[in-house]
């Protein structure tokens, strides 16, 4: 009897692993998870830590690229075509069906 149970345990038990694997997987592909919570899985994972292709996207703040000089208006988010920073005098609000 203890033998069946122990089997039993045994497969539900690597079922288990299985899901925590799957799910450690994609929380490691979260951009805004933090650096140590990211090598602590990755430690668990027995895998190397995934290379942030994001930090070559991340933009810091920089002045508005229509704005004159003089006004020194600095934004972070940017025209997601040009990249220009755009202050929010000169965003646009455009809808999805709109943008296509």
């Amino acid at each position: 009897m203890e033998l069946v149970l122990t089997l039993g345990f045994s497969t539900n038990a690597q079922k288990q692993i299985n899901l925590i694997d799957e799910h450690l997987k994609m929380r490691l592909q979260t951009p805004t998870l933090k650096r140590d919570i990211k090598e602590s899985i990755a430690a668990i994972l027995t895998q190397p830590m995934p290379v942030d292709s994001s930090g070559s996207e991340r933009h810091t703040q920089g002045r508005c690229g229509f704005c004159p000089r003089n006004r020194d208006r600095k934004s972070k988010t940017r025209c997601t075509k040009c990249k220009i920073p755009i202050c929010l005098e000169h965003q646009v609000k455009v809808c999805q069906k709109c943008s296509n």
